[in-house]
């Protein structure tokens, strides 16, 4: 039996694995990784248990899955040793979500069990993590669960890992739990910036903006983070006018309708004219400083003060 699992997240990859090497003691999986050599491949998939076990052979990352660099030849041999073994059940493993297409590919998408992983969207991982956590018997809101998707980083490993953390210390998680438990992910170094510039309160903002330099958060990302928040309020004013629902507007620009709805807030508390014109004043800044060598603290500095101070 062959099977093909691939896909770009690690996570659901590694859970199929371990799921087939149930079966099979450790002395009858075989490893074959992308380091090994060709010859090495051909060796395993030729050779026979000693105690005429069936095996389960692993092979990960093969080239001629996924690049056009190996020969016909190599690829007709490897089909030809599949043919060959009726007894092992292979696995080609792929960490891609695309193959490549010649005669192996061929074989396996016509013959293989495939499993395809695919990654959660960004927009999807919410209710991935609210989901969960109900599977393992605990609790969060659905608001908590956007802000736990927002403050990991995007790797379902360990965000399983976390949220596995959290359920042994409370079945019901709450965002309270998050700064204690989960310190280098510190929610209040993630968002303290942003929801600054939602409060339109120049205190406030710059008071974030001096503990984000503080903790080593260089000022380009800072004004990234301005222009990304108010082009989207931008974007989420436009698709309204067009009667986009806020489910619709989900959709189109493949983000949660929670993000949707701060960008709707952030927008009415600005109005048109001044999110229109930090959109500009942030991109002449961008360009001062990328392509006219401007010295970015000062320069960004006096951007925040103009911008926010509610002096126009």
């Amino acid at each position: 039996m062959i099977y093909c699992i691939f896909g770009d997240e690690p996570y659901f990859i590694e859970d199929e694995l371990n799921k087939l090497k149930k079966t099979f003691s450790d002395l009858d999986i075989h490893k074959w990784e992308s380091t090994n050599t060709f010859d090495e491949l051909c060796e395993i998939l030729s050779s026979l248990s000693l105690f005429n076990q069936d095996r389960l052979i692993i092979i990960e990352d093969f080239e001629g899955l996924v690049s056009k660099k190996i020969t016909d030849d190599k690829l007709n041999l490897i089909v030809d040793l599949l043919n060959s073994n009726k007894n092992d059940q292979i696995i080609f493993v792929v960490n891609d979500s695309k193959l490549t297409k010649n005669t192996l590919t061929n074989k396996i998408l016509n013959e293989a069990k495939i499993i395809e992983s695919k990654k959660i969207s960004k927009k999807d991982l919410p209710s991935s993590i609210f989901n969960y956590i109900k599977q393992k018997g605990g609790t969060i809101s659905q608001a908590d669960a956007i802000i736990l998707s927002e403050i990991l980083p995007d790797n379902l490993s360990i965000i399983i890992s976390e949220i596995d953390k959290l359920l042994v210390e409370n079945k019901n998680i709450t965002s309270e739990m998050f700064n204690s438990s989960i310190p280098k992910y510190n929610l209040n170094n993630i968002f303290g910036f942003s929801n600054s510039l939602e409060s339109y309160n120049f205190v406030e903002i710059w008071k974030n903006y001096k503990q984000q330099i503080d903790e080593g958060v260089d000022h380009y990302t800072l004004l990234m983070q301005i222009n990304n928040i108010f082009s989207l309020a931008h974007k989420v004013y436009r698709l309204q006018k067009m009667d986009f629902t806020t489910m619709q507007m989900s959709g189109y620009l493949k983000i949660h309708e929670f993000r949707i709805k701060k960008a709707n807030s952030l927008f009415n508390k600005y109005g048109y004219k001044k999110v229109l014109k930090i959109i500009k004043e942030s991109a002449k800044l961008e360009e001062r400083v990328m392509y006219k060598g401007a010295e970015i603290e000062k320069e960004f500095e006096t951007f925040l003060i103009k911008q926010f101070s509610k002096i126009d």
